[in-house]
């Protein structure tokens, strides 16, 4: 019968829309809920990629630059380091990703080191749990306890303003670019969206730390001891005679 037929009927009401739509209506529609909705924006997409060599040519100057590392070891869970520079007016340009099936530390320094050399980024932030990893590379380590929204919130900030762009030219840019549009969040038990690290978010989550080492500021969340004591005089409403 169609899309009146009862079975269809019952999907519809049983699923979520966009479940709805990816398994039974069959619509090519993009990540639900994803972290970064803009980068879905098919009309506006292109905006975010452009060839950087004509720019550089052109006489284009990069004037800070930071490289972030994901650790992994496993098949599904690879080691990745993305490579950002900072040009003077102020855009942020994704140059470049290195990934492989290897949790070697040499390996890993190796890798830095050569795309600090070709693109003269001395700044590394490495994942949060990566403090020997970070001594290793001489690099700074990432906010633990919710650092991922503050990372984010960073991301979403400079996509917002027109300020991330994916270098078209660079080695496998396009791989980041794909894992932060899937990044997503889901519903937890108490009906709240978060984060779900899903597998193929490495590319994007070291994208995320070299953006925390070029905006972040490691004091983001103040040390409440610092604050000293706070008195809160809670007042009466004024009386709607006075």
């Amino acid at each position: 019968l169609g899309e009146s037929d009862p079975i269809i009927e019952e999907f519809r009401q049983k699923l979520s829309s966009y479940t709805f739509s990816r398994k039974i209506a069959a619509l090519p529609i993009a990540t639900e809920n994803p972290c970064f909705p803009e980068l879905w924006d098919v009309e506006h997409s292109a905006q975010y990629q452009h060839e950087l060599k004509p720019l550089i040519r052109a006489g284009m100057n990069f004037v800070d630059g930071a490289i972030g590392v994901d650790y992994g070891a496993s098949p599904d869970h690879p080691s990745t380091a993305v490579a950002i520079q900072v040009d003077h007016f102020g855009r942020y340009w994704v140059r470049e990703l290195w990934k492989e099936l290897t949790g070697d530390p040499d390996e890993i320094d190796f890798a830095v080191e050569g795309q600090r050399r070709r693109l003269k980024n001395g700044k590394v932030r490495t994942d949060p749990l990566q403090k020997a990893l970070a001594a290793r590379l001489r690099a700074n380590v990432a906010i633990g306890s919710g650092g991922v929204e503050f990372r984010m919130g960073i991301a979403n900030g400079l996509i917002q303003e027109g300020l991330l762009f994916f270098a078209t030219d660079g080695s496998r840019v396009a791989d980041v670019l794909q894992s932060l549009r899937n990044m997503r969040r889901v519903r937890d038990v108490k009906g709240r969206l978060v984060y779900a690290r899903d597998l193929g978010d490495d590319a994007g989550m070291a994208c995320l730390y070299a953006l925390e080492e070029l905006r972040g500021d490691a004091a983001w969340a103040p040390a409440v001891e610092s604050l000293g004591h706070t008195k809160l005089l809670y007042l009466p409403e004024p009386s709607s005679r006075a």
